[in-house]
């Protein structure tokens, strides 16, 4: 019973103390209606869309699937499972809930491209769930070429992506033949990065440090207290 306590209490203080955060990075924004396109069909909303809120979760210790060279040192990079979380929430122009979107199986480029003078942030899927029939998702953010130095997920920052000067978010599907739509407009004043590997920031885990050191001289304490026991034994 001893040897088990102590156990678990190492163990667990252990864990606690040395748990290493996971290398993310959550990019959130909201987009802005723009256009709609529904041929011969009837729009899915109750009411006009106003806003896209949007949350992108990144692991950022994914390696590319695809690295290409490009003319001025620029690079390209694909990444098919680097986005671990996508969902989105449009918002009606009275303020009602449109419905809530969650998107697998995206495909991300960053591209820095000096010649011709662009910047590139794709994200494509044709996976999206939530209402019907909109199951499909492009992104683009486009930008001069001098905002990224490469074409890595350390880019991805506040700083470059609201430095882009063009974006939108469409979301679209094929019904009988005809392409039933919506485009958002990326606001990019509202672009938000919060990056857990970046200098200056403090990961999250499970037990600050400050607060971890008395967890682990607390099971050494359990350790030295079933020593003194058995030997009282």
């Amino acid at each position: 019973m001893i040897r088990s306590l102590k156990t678990g209490a190492m163990t667990t203080a252990l864990l606690m103390a040395f748990a290493a955060p996971v290398a993310a990075k959550t990019i959130s924004f909201t987009g802005l209606f723009e256009a709609e396109n529904y041929p011969g069909g009837s729009s899915p909303f109750a009411e006009q869309p106003a806003t896209l809120d949007v949350v992108i979760e990144i692991d950022t210790e994914v390696p590319s699937d695809m690295y290409q060279e490009l003319p001025g040192n620029g690079s390209a990079s694909e990444y098919s499972s680097a986005v671990t979380s996508f969902t989105y929430e449009a918002v009606g122009a009275g303020g009602a809930s449109l419905g809530l979107w969650s998107v697998t199986d995206l495909v991300m480029v960053v591209v820095d491209a000096p010649v011709p003078n662009i910047n590139t942030f794709i994200l494509n899927s044709n996976t999206a769930t939530g209402p019907a029939p909109l199951d499909t998702l492009f992104l683009l953010m486009e930008g001069d070429a001098n905002i990224f130095s490469g074409s890595g997920l350390d880019q991805l920052t506040t700083q470059t992506l609201q430095a882009m000067h063009t974006g939108h978010l469409d979301l679209f599907t094929d019904v009988d033949g005809m392409g039933f739509g919506i485009r958002f407009a990326i606001d990019f004043d509202s672009i938000e990065v919060v990056d857990d590997m970046s200098p200056g920031d403090t990961p999250p885990s499970a037990v600050p440090l400050p607060a971890s050191l008395p967890l682990v001289l607390a099971a050494f304490g359990a350790l030295g207290l079933a020593k003194r026991r058995n030997k009282r034994a």
